[in-house]
């Protein structure tokens, strides 16, 4: 079982963070309990989540994606979850992606604050890194047209999986 998506997908993460307005302690027994995990432990086979709190559709559907294309040999009895998100979270693509290896079961903690995470993944200052965000939301983004990107990119991913004859749930 292999599945990607937000902190829906990943399980708790109220417990990652003390400055979180969620923050719970208690929080951390919940992290256990990501849907994909449950799939794989019911179904008694391994299971890979790659899913990240706070990431888009497009992260998420990019991760399943490069997990095809970089294991070809070993995913023809590969259950596939896709946990959609918000369609407002746009992920840029770092420009190093490629070159680094996929993250099994997402972020384990923060070390950083956001801002900071953003500035270190795109070598800018983190006032740099806020200045792109608002820009971005102010100038470029339109709430319609990124739903009908998002369904766009669903479709693709569906096909794509379709047409490699493999199981795909979108949930």
């Amino acid at each position: 079982v292999v599945g990607s998506g937000c902190s829906f997908t990943r399980g708790s993460i109220d417990h990652e963070n003390p400055k979180r307005l969620t923050y719970s302690k208690e929080a951390e027994k919940y992290s256990n309990y990501s849907y994909v995990r449950l799939v794989g432990k019911n179904l008694n086979v391994p299971y890979w989540n790659y899913a990240v709190g706070g990431a888009g559709n497009n992260f998420s559907i990019r991760s399943l994606y490069r997990h095809v294309e970089d294991n070809p040999d070993t995913i023809k009895d590969t259950l596939f979850i896709l946990g959609l998100s918000y369609n407002n979270r746009y992920d840029f693509i770092h420009p190093d992606e490629k070159s680094e290896p996929l993250q099994h079961e997402g972020l384990n903690v923060y070390k950083y604050s956001y801002r900071e995470q953003m500035a270190k993944m795109l070598g800018s200052s983190e006032e740099e890194a806020v200045n792109l965000g608002t820009l971005f939301y102010k100038y470029i983004y339109n709430q319609s047209t990124f739903e009908t990107e998002s369904l766009m990119r669903v479709d693709f991913i569906k096909n794509y999986f379709e047409n490699k004859g493999l199981k795909l749930i979108i949930a």
